[in-house]
């Protein structure tokens, strides 16, 4: 059975740059692909070819009428669009970690994130990573979040220390789903009682790539961790544009 496929759309437009030098922009080349030649059955990248899609719906969602697939893969395997492809004859890029990362995005302050604890059927690995959940001041779950520390670093159950963090964070991109099994391990947030009246099953689940930031200085910022927080509650919160720089 085929899973529910997932879509993320990119809504940041990032750069680099180091300590003292220009910024230069990022290509997200996938999503570059899929704006020019999703749906498209002309003018395709050389080596890319259109089939008729046969495939039942999955889990109610409506699939593309067509369907994708390369001349050098005796597989033929399917895609929704082309995508960028390195041939293995070319050589690689050259990569390097840039210092600063820069993208004009939105800041949300009004939200806060707690710490829960692996629910019936998770590895309960006390080295890893921990979860924990956003939630609005009024007690409302809209969100998840993969901390970076580990479960035992952690205040237990019921300890005094064990409270809500006041957070900050940014959109990263904007992405959805379906609701299926074998997708727990990737959306953990349907596992924890809070989150799951929250999340539609049946439905499509929508929902922001957000990235928790520790302000450095007004401007720029350390990464501590990122999650998803429901669509439908971040266009209710108090956002402002940010000019973010990410060190």
């Amino acid at each position: 059975m085929r899973l529910p496929p997932t879509h993320t759309i990119p809504t940041i437009k990032w750069s680099h740059s180091p300590r003292d030098g220009p910024r230069t922009g990022i290509t997200v080349s996938a999503a570059e692909y899929r704006a020019r030649y999703q749906g498209k059955h002309e003018g395709l990248p050389p080596g890319w070819n259109l089939g008729i899609n046969t495939v039942r719906p999955c889990n109610g969602q409506t699939s593309p009428k067509h369907y994708f697939w390369r001349d050098s893969d005796p597989t033929r395997q399917r895609f929704w669009y082309p995508i960028p492809m390195r041939e293995l004859s070319s050589p690689p890029t050259i990569s390097h970690r840039p210092q600063f990362l820069h993208g004009k995005t939105q800041l949300v302050t009004d939200l806060q994130i707690v710490t829960v604890y692996p629910q019936l059927g998770k590895d309960n690995d006390p080295k890893r990573c921990a979860d924990a959940l956003i939630r609005t001041p009024e007690g409302k779950w809209v969100g998840y979040i993969r901390l970076n520390k580990s479960i035992d670093s952690l205040p237990g159950p019921g300890d005094p220390n064990n409270t809500e963090y006041h957070c900050h964070l940014i959109e990263l991109s904007r992405g959805s789903t379906h609701y299926h099994e074998r997708l727990l391990d990737r959306y953990v947030e349907y596992l924890y009682p809070e989150m799951v009246v929250a999340i539609p099953r049946d439905d499509v689940y929508e929902f922001v790539n957000v990235m928790w930031i520790e302000m450095v200085e007004w401007g720029m910022a350390q990464r501590k961790a990122v999650g998803r927080v429901l669509k439908s509650a971040w266009s209710r919160t108090s956002r402002v544009d940010f000019d973010a720089t990410i060190c």
